[in-house]
């Protein structure tokens, strides 16, 4: 209720990236043309603001909003492609005010974005494609045992507070792939 949360207004905080907007069309144009990312090739891809829909976020976003609850958007987009991000919301019919994205300024981690958010507004959820997406303890480099062991102390969360999507195209799991318990791991 509105006294238990200080008053703050209940919200939603969303990644963007293979959360609500879907760049496989960017990650395609790499593989085809043998390329990797780079930070030119990514900026003309926001650039163009020109990235479809996940299925079913529009419809999402609109319910929670019905409701009452802002959605709000943190993702590791840099602070220059704010307005190309927020004209490729527009585009698709998500109307977002600037101050409601919360991009990168330095460094990748979101929790500090996260907790500028908490200030504001109580947290219902929290949406993403990557498990650093809903808390700091993922920020860390971690092997893929102590993923799982994070993974499970925050067990009943997943499905509630936290929802994540899958994003098989890049993630913090291919890096973990590549640490000392990996091949130990892979083996089982």
């Amino acid at each position: 209720d509105e006294i238990a949360s200080g008053g703050r207004k209940p919200a939603i905080v969303m990644d963007l990236d293979e959360t609500v907007l879907d760049n496989s069309p960017y990650n395609g144009y790499l593989l085809l043309n043998g390329r990797s990312y780079s930070s030119d090739s990514w900026n003309n891809w926001v650039n163009r603001s020109s990235a479809e829909l996940i299925p079913g976020a529009a419809e999402f976003i609109r319910m929670a909003r019905n409701k009452g609850v802002e959605v709000l958007f943190v993702s590791n987009r840099k602070e220059n492609e704010l307005e190309p991000t927020v004209a490729n919301l527009s585009i698709q019919g998500i109307q977002v005010d600037l101050s409601k994205v919360y991009l990168r300024a330095e460094g990748s981690e979101k929790q500090p974005r996260r907790e500028q958010i908490r200030k504001k507004y109580r947290i219902l959820m929290l949406i993403g494609d990557n498990l650093a997406d809903f808390a700091d303890e993922f920020e860390n480099s971690l092997n893929i045992s102590q993923r799982k062991d994070v993974v499970d102390r925050f067990r009943e969360k997943f499905g509630s507070k936290f929802i994540i999507l899958p994003n098989v195209m890049y993630g913090d799991w291919q890096k973990a792939l590549n640490r000392e318990d990996a091949t130990e791991t892979h083996q089982k």
